[in-house]
């Protein structure tokens, strides 16, 4: 039976007035509608509107049924706590609980417990909405801080899903200027937390200043494939930033270098057997073949192979392969392919000088060699 508390303070005024006392083992003191105990037709239970007080000062007024708090009451516990709402079989089920500290909870309950959908609002400080079990919150939630408590600005709102008590699974944190940060939690511990645009930014800022600005992004971001190959094919030098897991990442250092040849310096050692890797950078700078490890430089196939993409790589080769004369011949013959175009007679007297230097004495006298030089 549901009305009005207007109606309901009358209609109990009246029972107070007209109905029966009874006084109960435990000292609580009954007033009230009543009707014949079923189980001894001698005794009174409650039974409709009443009012009941405990020793220690405890109370209820509200509806009873067959003995026990049942349909609209309102229960005091002195310097604690009060429930104002809807009771079944003696249980709580729905309304509101207030405590001294300031705490009010309006919603759902079950057997006296918040449960189902409501809101708890913590002393004025900030309020939870959302979905509860056996007290605590479990499922959707959404905190709103209603003035600047603790580490938090009045009006920043976090909202996510709740397990146990504690935030479970995906966050949004809204702050009262507009910024948004996305984060992620397991069992209360954040282990995700970026700013929404704070990708973007970074890759803005990487891309039209300087790759260092990744240095300071978190570290799930640095660790994450995605995100970095997006950052080196901007810029390259981005992968000197880069978590080491993903220096050692063929797909990422290549990226890398075909932005930036520069890039290779700062891959892991593992990949310094890469040919593919290797040869990439050093089509583009010659002295990147001092990167390659020590294996690949004395590889006659693999360094024919790197000669041709750049003769100069000649210079970084093992000392051995400068006096082979099918070597020498093949960077020679890929440094005139490169050039063929250039008609400055100085520059081709540099040239000339800078190959001698690099060839090896036993071969500078080779006719054809010599045929090539000049």
């Amino acid at each position: 039976m549901k009305m009005s508390q207007t109606k309901f303070d009358k209609e109990l005024e009246k029972a107070l007035k007209n109905e029966a006392l009874i006084t109960f083992p435990d000292g609580c003191k009954y007033t009230g509608m009543t009707k014949k105990d079923p189980k001894n037709n001698k005794k009174l239970i409650p039974h409709g509107l009443g009012f009941a007080m405990w020793p220690d000062k405890q109370s209820y007024k509200g509806q009873y049924k067959n003995g026990t708090f049942d349909g609209w009451g309102h229960y005091t516990a002195p310097n604690s706590h009060e429930f104002i709402g809807v009771w079944k079989a003696g249980f709580f089920q729905g309304g509101e609980w207030k405590k001294e500290d300031g705490q009010h909870y309006v919603g759902d309950f079950k057997k006296s417990k918040f449960h189902g959908t409501g809101t708890m609002n913590y002393s004025g400080n900030y309020k939870h909405e959302g979905q509860w079990k056996d007290n605590i919150p479990n499922g959707k939630g959404k905190i709103t801080y209603l003035k600047d408590f603790e580490e938090n600005e009045k009006g920043t709102v976090w909202k996510g899903i709740f397990k146990d008590g504690q935030m479970h699974g995906k966050f949004e944190i809204t702050f009262s200027d507009g910024d948004i940060i996305d984060s992620v939690f397991v069992n209360g511990v954040r282990t995700i937390a970026e700013y929404r645009d704070e990708r973007k930014t970074l890759l803005k800022n990487i891309q039209y200043s300087d790759a260092s600005f990744l240095e300071e992004a978190r570290d799930h971001l640095k660790k994450d494939k995605k995100f970095i190959l997006k950052a080196v094919k901007l810029n390259g030098r981005a992968l000197e930033y880069a978590d080491d897991s993903l220096k050692k990442d063929k797909d990422v250092v290549l990226a890398a270098i075909k932005e930036n040849h520069f890039a290779i310096w700062e891959m892991d050692e593992s990949l310094r057997k890469n040919k593919e890797i290797i040869l990439m950078a050093v089509k583009d700078y010659s002295e990147h073949l001092e990167c390659a490890d020590d294996s690949l430089r004395k590889d006659k196939k693999f360094i024919l192979e790197a000669v041709n993409k750049n003769g100069f790589a000649l210079e970084y080769t093992n000392n051995s392969l400068k006096k082979d004369k099918e070597v020498v011949l093949k960077a020679l013959k890929a440094i005139r392919r490169d050039l063929k175009d250039s008609k400055n007679v100085e520059d081709e007297k540099q040239l000339r000088s800078n190959i001698l230097e690099i060839i090896d004495e036993s071969l500078k006298n080779d006719p054809d060699i010599l045929a090539i030089l000049n």
